[in-house]
Parts: C-alpha cells; sequence; structure tokens
C-alpha cells in the first residue's frame, strides 16, 4: 500500500486503486423499479438498461444516511450503497411501506462480488483490456457492461469520485487475487499503486464529491453541498421526501485551505477577528501537501470563496470547488 502522500499523488497525477466496503443487492420483479425509486433521492425514472445512477440516500426525516448507485439491467436492479444503514433490512421495509409482495418483488443479497474502485489520470490503464476489440474510451461516464457469468470480471463501470477517471469494477472473489495484482504491476510502473484510504476525504472534498458521515453531520443535503444527488424536481413520492425543506439556510458548507498547516479539528470555531462565523466541519488529512484542506459550515453572508479567517490559531482561506485541477478534464485516453 503507498502512503498518505504517494496515494494522493497517484489519485491526481497516475492512478490508484482500493477496495470500496459496499453492500450489494439485486431486486427483480416487476415492481422493481417502483421500489428503488422509493429508496433513492435522485430519480431512475428514465434511465436505461446499462446506465448507473448515483444518489443520496436519506430516511424519513430526510437525513442522509450514505450513498448508493443503482445499476440498471433488462431484467433487474443492482443496487450498490455505502451507508449506515443496512441495506438488505432497508429494501425489505421499504417494500413493506409500499405494501409490495413476493410476486411484485424479489431482494437478494450479492455476496460473491468484490467492489473495486480505479481512479486517476491514468486509471484507464488499469482496466483498458476489459473491452474485448473496443477502445475503453467507448465507455462512457455512467456507463455499465455486463459480463458473461464465470468471466473475471461482472461488470466494469465508469464512475468514480475523485473528478479524475473512475472505473468501479465487480469482480468474482475467486478472481479478485489475479486481479488486484495484475493492477498492482500495471499501475505500479505508472507510479501508483493500491492507495491508502485514508486520502480519500482531501481528494473527495476537493471536487465536492461528498465526505460522509462528517459532511452531513446534523445537516440537511441542502447545507452540506451535497444536492445535487437529490432529484428536486421531482414530482413522485420516495423516502424522506415529505421532510425535505427548499427554504434558504442561514449557513452553508465552504471548503478552505490552512496555509502551511494541518486543517484544525471537526468542531472547532471559526472566527472572523472576534466574531463567530462558523465551525470546522469536516478535517481532511495534509496528504503531504503544502496546505491542510478541509470544509467549514459558515453562517450567512460568510459562506463564500475568498474570505480570511482562523479556526484554533490557525488561518483559513475560503475556496470555490473544484480547489484542484483535475488532470483528466484535459487527459486523453490512449496517452501517457
Amino acid at each position: 500500500m503507498l502512503t498518505m502522500t504517494d496515494s494522493y499523488v497517484a489519485l491526481r497525477r497516475s492512478a490508484g486503486y482500493y477496495v470500496r466496503d459496499m453492500q450489494i443487492a439485486a431486486v427483480r420483479g416487476p415492481a422493481r423499479l417502483k421500489l428503488v425509486k422509493w429508496l433513492l433521492a435522485k430519480s431512475i425514472e428514465f434511465a436505461e438498461p446499462g446506465r448507473v445512477v448515483e444518489s443520496l440516500l436519506i430516511d424519513d426525516q430526510a437525513v442522509v444516511r450514505g450513498t448508493a448507485i443503482a445499476v440498471i439491467d433488462e431484467d433487474e436492479l443492482l443496487l450498490l450503497t455505502e451507508a449506515d444503514e443496512d441495506l438488505l433490512a432497508t429494501l425489505t421495509a421499504s417494500a413493506a411501506n409500499l405494501a409490495l409482495s413476493a410476486s411484485d418483488v424479489e431482494v437478494s443479497p450479492v455476496r460473491d462480488l468484490v467492489t473495486l474502485q480505479v481512479e486517476g489520470p491514468l486509471a484507464w490503464r488499469a482496466v483498458e483490456d476489459a473491452l474485448k476489440g473496443e477502445h475503453i474510451s467507448s465507455l462512457l461516464l455512467n456507463e455499465c457492461r455486463r459480463y458473461p457469468s464465470g468471466g473475471d470480471l461482472s461488470r466494469l463501470i465508469r464512475i468514480g469520485t475523485t473528478a479524475e477517471f473512475g472505473y468501479l469494477v465487480l469482480v468474482p472473489v475467486a478472481t479478485r487475487p489475479r486481479i488486484e495484482a495484475e493492477w498492482e504491476a500495471r499501475l505500479a510502473e505508472l507510479g501508483g499503486g493500491m492507495i491508502d484510504p485514508g486520502c480519500l476525504d482531501r481528494v473527495r472534498a476537493e471536487v465536492n464529491h461528498p465526505v460522509l458521515p462528517d459532511q452531513a453531520c446534523g445537516l440537511s443535503a441542502f447545507e452540506a453541498g451535497i444536492a445535487w444527488l437529490v432529484s428536486l424536481e421531482r414530482e413522485d413520492p420516495y423516502r424522506g421526501a415529505a421532510a425535505l425543506t427548499l427554504e434558504e439556510s442561514t449557513r452553508r458548507v465552504v471548503a478552505a485551505f490552512s496555509s502551511g498547516a494541518n486543517f484544525p479539528a471537526v468542531g472547532t470555531e471559526v472566527v472572523d477577528g472576534a466574531v463567530h462565523v462558523g465551525v470546522v466541519q469536516v478535517s481532511a488529512p495534509r496528504c503531504g501537501r503544502d496546505d491542510g484542506f478541509g470544509l467549514l459550515l459558515l453562517d450567512k453572508p460568510f459562506d463564500t470563496p475568498g474570505l480570511f479567517f482562523t479556526a484554533g490559531g490557525v488561518g483559513l482561506r475560503t475556496v470555490s470547488r473544484p480547489a484542484v485541477e483535475p488532470e483528466s478534464w484535459i487527459a486523453n485516453m490512449g496517452a501517457t
């Protein structure tokens, strides 16, 4: 495993992979769409087979519980979650709430697959051989390719969390050691490898990917700045919709750098001189960078980029996001 410093560099300059601790369930039956639509805050109404949708998971009180990825297939919906609630129990309770019977929907855990994520400007190099006879660039963002049972891969999904090229790969448990060994060797040649997941809070926060649970702790999705994972225009019912409010908040999460120092701890008071303006919401690791980075919960009208504050004696500068320039935005697949 790479060090924290090398992990950050790999994700921003070459490529790094890690295991995503995701719960997986297959949802089948004529009412599968109704059930998953109810559970997700983002609509999948018009998602076609072969596409994936990333969404927040909120509970009946609109409290953020985590995130989900819905994979749309012809005959089933595959649901992958990173959340603080049991996926099978949540699906079962939701089906009961919707009065769906066993003939309407069937939910089963998927335990024979492992979720591996590879990200970075050169992440495509790890998976480019998976599309037999096709260039890796033919796999579009939020698209999934499904492979026959018994192959090295189950599904290859182009999706990420760092604003760089990213691929989520569902790998059969039996083939995981070989896939990881191949990736390790290939990425090492590029200056990457298996990353320390501890760096992910910083890499994700820099580009406004949710850093959960801290980013949403005690906040609505709007205050936390992650309402882009909710379909606010929806008219169909879904879990937590009744508790969502569109009223303007008096506070908001804003990104900031700490000049030449580690970012202050979560909960540290943020001041403008002697005036209280907010608290530290997320404190990301420094990862060998010159400056620390994190997220502040700031009262209006202090919730804007370009301002200077202090927290725990450390100087802070608020910034807009992305707070970095992802290389993948100008990189071409096929060029090294």
